[in-house]
Order: structure tokens, then C-alpha cells, then sequence
């Protein structure tokens, strides 16, 4: 019988994920850019509103963490195979504490789930029905697959790893340990969004904004391939705002999924708040007012906890 030894020695560290990651920043910011969009106009486009969908992968979260303390891992075809999803018995308190939502809107989401049957309570099982709602993640996981394989050719160039995996290498790896790789991802999730939370008025304004970060993001990227240039992460920071041009509201829905008119209102909260700015084109750009600034610590916070999530999943690989 062969046993496979577990070399320590060939593990990544968080730390030097992320010393490289803020060195070799444009590289591979603009793959997470793009996944975060589908991701959440997913959310938007099945839902029209985050908050449920939010619900809902805190129950996904919950479950996937009871399948790892039961050894149970479910592939990607088996998971989605599936009619519905039985999860175990939640607390509203607990719930709304740890998604920082009202007691009062946690009630109010539910009841709006049970109504639609996406939720149902069968005696004092709670079962999560897929028929209503669910639709295979293929995008996303080949989004992340791109994003993880991108990772290793960088930390492969830099003598971090001993081999380049490709994304369909990644992406099968994903699909056979789905629910595995998807607990520490979806922890990420949450936690990513809730920092948004103490700076934006709602999960809608955030994606609008952030829209206009990938896009001037993707403008820079541009630019800096033509010149065959690579900045670091501060020196990014300081030259997106200067990106043009900017994104109509017509894009930024389609790119979102939100309605045009709520685009338009969000847009207008942020130009009266001094964080965009509208050209006489009618496109949106950012300003370099307090709320790039102040988001600044998010990023930051967000790139250490996406380095942390890499390193997870590279050591799963290796």
C-alpha cells in the first residue's frame, strides 16, 4: 500500500503570497475584478436582492461546515444533482449577527424566501429548494479556476511552487472537492461583504462603485500591458482615479444586472456624496474624494483575506 507524505516544506505562507500579490498587483487583480461582477450579478439577477441571496450562503456556509466535521465531501455534479438541501437548525440571532442584518430583516427575508419556496419547513426540517432557484455555477467556478491557475504561473515565475497548474486542472480539482474548496471561499464571501457594509449605504451602491474600480482598473491594466509595465499595489491605487473613460448607466446595468432607474439613483447618491463624478458624455468616473480614501483600509483588508484564500487553495493543489 502506497502512502502519500505530507511535505510541509513545499506549503505556502500568507505572508509571501501577499508580498508578492501587492508587487505584482495589476497582474491578476482585474481576474478578481471580474469574478466578484458575475458573482454578484448572480446575486442581483436571481434574486434582485443581495440580502436573500446572503441568507442563503450563510446556510450553504453552515451545511458545507457540518459536511467537514461529518468527512463529507460533496463533487460539483453531485451537489447540483440534488432536488433540495436539508440544513441544519439556524438561529435568527445568530443569523443576523454574523451577516450584521436587523433581527427584524432576517425575519422579513425569510418569510420573502418561504413565500417564494426557495425555503421550506417540512415538520422541523428546513429544506432549501433548488428546483426554485438554483442554476449550476460553472461560470463561477471556472472564474476562480482562471484566478487560482494565474496565481500559481506568478508564485511559479517567483521559485514559490515547483509546477504551473492549468485552469482546467484547477477547475477539476474544485469540481471534485466542491463543497471543500467552497466552505473557506464562501467564509471569505461573507466576510468581504461586510466590510463594505461600514462604508456603503447598501450592497447595490457598493457594486455600482465598484463597477467603476474595475473599469478604470481595467483601463490602467491596458495601458500598463502596452508598456509592458507592473506597478505595485500603491502605486495602482494612486493612478486609478485618473483612468478614462468611464461607464455609462446603461453599462453599468447590464454589467450589473441592477434596473437602469436604480442605477441612475445610486449614482446620483454617489455624485452628491462627492465619490463620482458624470462627464458631459454622461459617463461615470471616480472621484478622488474622501470615499476612495476611505475605502482604502477595505482593499487593503480584503487583499490580505483574498491572499489568505489563495494560499488555502494553492496548498489544497500541492
Amino acid at each position: 500500500m502506497q502512502i502519500n507524505e505530507v511535505k510541509f516544506s513545499k506549503f505556502l505562507y500568507e505572508d509571501d503570497v501577499y508580498k508578492i500579490f501587492t508587487k505584482n498587483y495589476a497582474q491578476s487583480i482585474i481576474l478578481w475584478y471580474e469574478f466578484q461582477r458575475v458573482w454578484y450579478h448572480r446575486a442581483v439577477t436571481t434574486f434582485n436582492d443581495v440580502d436573500k441571496f446572503f441568507i442563503l450562503i450563510y446556510f450553504f456556509k453552515k451545511t458545507f461546515s457540518a459536511y467537514n466535521e461529518h468527512f463529507v465531501n460533496k463533487s460539483f455534479d453531485e451537489f447540483y444533482s440534488q432536488e433540495n438541501l436539508e440544513i441544519q437548525k439556524f438561529n435568527i440571532v445568530d443569523l443576523a449577527r454574523e451577516l450584521k442584518f436587523s433581527k427584524e430583516t432576517v425575519r422579513r427575508k425569510l418569510l420573502e424566501l418561504e413565500r417564494a419556496k426557495i425555503i421550506i419547513k417540512e415538520n422541523k426540517n428546513v429544506i432549501i429548494n433548488f428546483k426554485s432557484f438554483l442554476t449550476r455555477a460553472d461560470a463561477e467556478v471556472k472564474g476562480f479556476a482562471r484566478l487560482i491557475s494565474l496565481f500559481t504561473k506568478i508564485l511559479y515565475d517567483k521559485k514559490q511552487i515547483e509546477k504551473i497548474y492549468s485552469e482546467s486542472e484547477v477547475e477539476q480539482v474544485i469540481k471534485e472537492n466542491f463543497t471543500r474548496y467552497c466552505l473557506p471561499f464562501l467564509d471569505f464571501q461573507i466576510k468581504y461583504t461586510l466590510r463594505q457594509r461600514t462604508v456603503f449605504k447598501d450592497a447595490e451602491t457598493w457594486f455600482i462603485w465598484g463597477l467603476l474600480v474595475y473599469n478604470q482598473t481595467l483601463n490602467l491594466t491596458k495601458k500598463l500591458k502596452n508598456s509592458n509595465m507592473e506597478i505595485d499595489f500603491v502605486s495602482f491605487t494612486k493612478a486609478i482615479p485618473a483612468e478614462e473613460p468611464g461607464l455609462n448607466a446603461m453599462t453599468i446595468s447590464d454589467l450589473s444586472g441592477i434596473p437602469r432607474p436604480t442605477v441612475l439613483r445610486k449614482l446620483n447618491y454617489l455624485i452628491k456624496d462627492k465619490a463620482v463624478l458624470k462627464s458631459k458624455k454622461s459617463l461615470y468616473v471616480l472621484s478622488q474624494g474622501k470615499l476612495l480614501k476611505k475605502t482604502e483600509h477595505l482593499r487593503i483588508a480584503n487583499n490580505k483575506e483574498l491572499c489568505s484564500l489563495i494560499t488555502k487553495m494553492i496548498n489544497l493543489l500541492i
